[in-house]
């Protein structure tokens, strides 16, 4: 289990990682509007108006860009949550497990001449 925890955090790490370039993509994407729109103000209309076509165009196409990055963002953030709700299930998993071996521990010092099916018994008389 501690081997799919480290796997799954591993995992979400790399997840964490994608999330970062698609927002640097996204940062490039809107410097590329930016430019675009200035260019676009500072074009002179009649003799222009072939490039100022091409840049609105480009422009559309960079929002449409733009829109599928929010939607790779979105997708990646659940699979880290999906993740992170499995590392978090397996992390109870294993402090069960501890808890039990510690009790089942706890149990033979204490009561050592006791059979373990009794001892179910004898922890009801300790809550009485």
């Amino acid at each position: 289990m501690k081997k799919q925890i480290a796997y799954l955090e591993r995992n979400r790490q790399l997840a964490f990682a994608e999330v970062c370039r698609v927002y640097a993509r996204r940062i490039k994407i809107d410097e590329n509007i930016h430019n675009l729109k200035e260019a676009i103000k500072k074009a002179e209309l009649p003799r222009d108006i072939g490039r100022v076509a091409e840049m609105k165009k480009r422009i559309r196409h960079f929002w449409k860009e733009q829109e599928e990055c929010y939607g790779m963002v979105d997708d990646i953030s659940h699979r880290m949550y999906l993740m992170l709700m499995q590392r978090l299930t397996l992390r109870r998993k294993i402090d069960r497990l501890d808890m039990q071996m510690e009790c089942n521990r706890l149990a033979d010092i204490l009561y050592p001449q006791v059979p373990f099916e009794l001892l179910d018994d004898v922890k009801e008389d300790v809550k009485k």
